[in-house]
């Protein structure tokens, strides 16, 4: 009896020590995985192209890092301002943003020159440079003066165009005393000057309002973003101006990109590459789109004298080149094949 009572013991330490043995080496075998947050902050409206690439960086991290990287998109400035949320990037308060040159100019004032009227000839021309050495320095400066490392400056906005309220505009000349909204940035005050305009900066969530109290007679935007914000329901006129070919640079805290592991790391390079391609596929679509819908709405859709608007700004190239700091930039970039 006791010799049973032994082996009926023994059976029952075996099967409650067994599994926590096992237990314990799978543990080690398999170490929790450390999570990390990133929060990453934009202008735009939440239905924008920009706010859906943001979607898709968040979308392809939390896939490539199995849920190690948690990304939270913030639109419509729930953030702030650019300007603000490239500040709170650099102290590490967030991490992440998508943010026009004429913001990141404030902090590194040669990204000002990605919006000299008619600087760029095409995409390729923009990709070229961005890519390149010129890029390349820029990014140089960001990163040892704010420690902010520019993942991507090519996630493509588009072509800004001219709207007005109630008048047609051909040429520079009937811009003459006309108030056009700016972005409160030293070189878009400067490009609608250079358009023959007088620029007044007013920050983008107060612009509908603004066109719709007369505040100002018109704006210039990328047609998505007329559509996206409905400016088109306080405007009458669409100028085909193109005066810049905008796209927006992400950014993000070095010190907390490199405090993310190596295939982290790896993984936010390939994703926002590939945020970046389904926003400028978007935002060619959108371009498509909007000018039908304009169209539809009876929106006025007119093909002004786009070269006399560039003869017009290259007066303006002097005034304009101390913005990005004097002579030689601009000419870089224009030679870059």
């Amino acid at each position: 009896m006791k010799k049973r009572y032994l082996v009926v013991s023994l059976l029952l330490i075996i099967l409650i020590v067994s599994p926590l043995i096992a237990g314990g080496k799978s543990e080690k075998a398999a170490a929790p995985q450390q999570k990390f947050t990133m929060k990453l902050g934009l202008a735009n409206d939440p239905g924008h192209y920009h706010t859906q690439a943001a979607r898709k960086f968040a979308e392809l991290m939390a896939e490539r890092t199995k849920g190690g990287v948690r990304v939270e998109v913030f639109p419509a400035q729930q953030l702030g301002t650019e300007p603000e949320m490239i500040s709170l990037t650099s102290q590490g308060t967030i991490q992440m943003f998508f943010a026009s040159p004429g913001h990141v100019g404030g902090y590194v004032k040669d990204y000002q020159v990605m919006l000299c009227p008619f600087i760029w000839r095409d995409y390729d021309h923009l990709k070229k440079t961005m890519q390149g050495p010129i890029g390349q320095e820029m990014a140089k400066k960001m990163l040892d003066s704010h420690g902010i490392r520019v993942l991507d400056a090519l996630i493509v906005n588009g072509a800004r165009h001219l709207t007005t309220a109630n008048k047609a505009i051909m040429k520079p000349e009937d811009l003459k005393g006309m108030k056009i909204r700016a972005p409160q940035a030293p070189i878009y005050l400067a490009a609608v000057k250079a358009l023959g305009a007088n620029p007044v900066p007013i920050d983008f969530a107060e612009l509908y309002m603004a066109l719709q109290q007369g505040v100002v007679d018109g704006q210039e935007n990328a047609l998505g973003t007329i559509d996206s914000m409905k400016f088109y329901e306080v405007q009458k006129y669409v100028m085909l101006t193109g005066h810049i070919f905008q796209s927006q640079v992400a950014g993000i805290n070095d010190k907390y990109y490199t405090s993310l592991p190596q295939e982290y790391r790896d993984a936010v390079l390939k994703a926002i590459e590939e945020a970046r391609d389904y926003n400028n596929k978007l935002q060619s679509e959108s371009e498509v789109t909007a000018l039908k819908k304009f169209k539809d709405l009876g929106i006025t859709i007119i093909q002004p004298d786009v070269e006399a608007f560039r003869s017009n700004s290259r007066q303006f190239i002097g005034e304009l080149e101390s913005l990005w700091g004097g002579p030689g930039l601009y000419d870089r970039i224009v030679n870059v094949k």
